[in-house]
């Protein structure tokens, strides 16, 4: 019985550690993924304020 236990804490330890890295990878792929976003966005922005610049 006492193995039993054993191997499911090892079990569950190993899924929740896998939990947490599926977590922290998707939240990295979301802070580059908004930052390339965020740079795109600049970059069309760009030539719309230089634009009213030259008409101002």
């Amino acid at each position: 019985m006492k193995s039993q236990t054993q191997d499911l804490i090892v079990r569950l330890s190993a899924a929740a550690a896998v939990a947490v890295a599926m977590m922290l990878t998707l939240q990295g792929f979301s802070a580059v993924s908004q930052h390339h976003f965020e740079r795109s966005l600049a970059q069309h922005d760009q030539p719309a304020a230089a634009q009213a610049k030259a008409q101002a």
